[in-house]
């Protein structure tokens, strides 16, 4: 267990180490307004025990554990719409991706961001299927596009948005 309660539709974001993570944060900052930026992987929390769904370079779309990122630097958010019936069926119409490859040339359009948003292309790098998934919870108006960063700034600014953790992320303990 994690000393914090996680329910299924909270998402993550970490800081992944490499230098692909580093020019992602190089971009974003270079883009954001505020100048900063922290993140470089997100994905959504499936139960109460961490599991995840996410998109990565090495397995495409896929299910996971937020045990692997024990030590990194992350963010966990909330959003107060965000129920058992609202999850399964935001959920409902990102799962079907699961098994997808990772869309590498995707990344290519985040360096000039207008390029990221145009539609007709295929897959969704790991903060625009987070972000698909609040687009399908009635949450976001968009998905496409959507980087770490933003998805960064809209949970710690926008309302219904609460911060369940932030920081490196401890590793689980064992239930006794």
């Amino acid at each position: 267990m994690y000393p914090f309660i996680l329910n299924p539709g909270d998402s993550f974001l970490v800081l992944s180490p490499g230098l692909v993570s580093r020019i992602i944060n190089a971009i974003q900052r270079f883009w954001a307004r505020d100048g900063q930026s922290r993140y470089t992987h997100g994905g959504i929390i499936t139960d109460c025990d961490g599991s995840t769904f996410e998109t990565t370079r090495r397995a495409g779309v896929n299910c996971g554990s937020l045990s692997d990122y024990a030590g990194k630097p992350m963010l966990i958010a909330r959003h107060d719409s965000i129920d058992l019936n609202v999850f399964l069926a935001a959920f409902d119409n990102i799962q079907r991706h699961k098994g997808d490859e990772f869309p590498l040339y995707r990344l290519f359009f985040h360096l000039f961001p207008p390029l990221s948003r145009i539609r007709g292309f295929r897959g969704a790098v790991c903060s625009e299927l987070v972000a698909k998934f609040f687009y399908f919870a009635g949450i976001f108006d968009y998905w496409i596009g959507v980087t770490p960063d933003d998805l960064s700034d809209n949970f710690h600014h926008w309302k219904g948005f609460k911060i369940v953790f932030e920081g490196l992320l401890p590793e689980k303990e064992k239930a006794s």
